[in-house]
């Protein structure tokens, strides 16, 4: 008798984080999504930068934005339905969604602080002293770094593939999606401080689980805009094979304004630049490696999907 195929995914929630901007981490999430996509797993991109570039290349508009509740509200620790926010991307034969930026994420930090603030003013008028309020404090940051996890939770069951678009910077929102993720990809570009970004975001890490007792695991290093004929790319190579030796993916992505292109087309990089030696190959093999290290069950057929999102 056949073993009946399971009804639920058990997907794996993967960061994209390096506190430098520019290092490919939209670049990064968005395809790496679209080549697990186009080989049958279902994928989730959640954009939690502000500027909200993963959010318009994947064909999502400000009217499409979620009304009633957005990223902003939930990592407020609001009571929002996170599974109203999922909008269907513009890779339309694909099983490909996204969960859309707010522009309030900017701000995310700002909001936080007024908040502790207020509860602050609320429980010292009640006459509790500042030593009594040290277990409140410790007690709300750990509340407030765990919103993201929990409301990404319920999510693994949709999808294979949860992808977190981190911000720049080490702050509140890259903090909740590192607690939130299984692993996280250290994109970096390769310039001369590469290496340095490196051992910056494996020290904030480390940082991370002291004060909250979670491991935050490194899937890989990614070394991007890479040009194999320059000799300073080639020597930051050798220096993070020598030193991340496990870390360091294979593969390299090319440096290349096809994706730029593309989106500035509002067309996915497979349409653009469909040649075998190309940024869509390098994102090929890398979905390749991915998908190994994550030891990821193979897809399930599309029939036993969960009802796309209609929007």
């Amino acid at each position: 008798m056949e073993t009946p195929l399971p009804s639920q995914r058990n997907g794996r929630i993967v960061a994209i984080s390096n506190q430098k901007g520019g290092s490919a981490k939209t670049m990064t999430a968005i395809n790496l999504g679209e080549a697990c996509a186009r080989v049958k797993y279902k994928v989730l991109i959640v954009d939690l930068d502000g500027q909200g570039n993963a959010t318009t290349s994947l064909g999502v508009k400000a009217e499409d934005l979620p009304q009633d509740g957005s990223l902003f509200n939930v990592f407020m620790g609001e009571q929002v339905d996170i599974r109203k926010m999922i909008r269907k991307s513009n890779r339309e034969k694909l099983q490909m969604d996204l969960i859309p930026t707010s522009e309030d994420l900017q701000q995310m930090d700002v909001g936080i602080l007024e908040l502790g603030i207020r509860r602050g003013i609320v429980r010292g008028r009640a006459g509790e002293s500042e030593a009594d309020l040290d277990p409140f404090v410790r007690d709300a940051i750990q509340t407030i770094y765990f919103h993201l996890s929990e409301a990404l939770e319920p999510l693994r069951a949709d999808y294979d593939l949860i992808l977190l678009d981190c911000p720049p910077g080490y702050n509140c929102v890259t903090g909740n999606a590192l607690l939130a993720s299984d692993c996280v990809i250290i994109p970096l570009d390769s310039g001369p401080w590469s290496y340095g970004g490196a051992k910056s975001a494996l020290k904030h890490f480390e940082t991370l689980q002291d004060v909250f007792g979670k491991t935050v695991m490194t899937l890989g290093i990614l070394l991007c805009k890479f040009k194999p004929k320059q000799r300073l790319h080639q020597q930051i190579l050798s220096l993070l094979e020598t030193h991340y030796t496990s870390l360091l993916f294979e593969t390299t992505i090319s440096e290349s304004v096809r994706f730029t292109e593309a989106a500035g087309n509002k067309k996915s990089l497979w349409e653009w630049d469909n040649r075998r030696e190309s940024l869509a190959g390098d994102y090929e093999k890398l979905a390749v490696e991915v998908l190994k290290r994550l030891k990821l069950s193979p897809p399930l057929p599309e029939a036993t999907n969960p009802e796309q999102p209609s929007v």
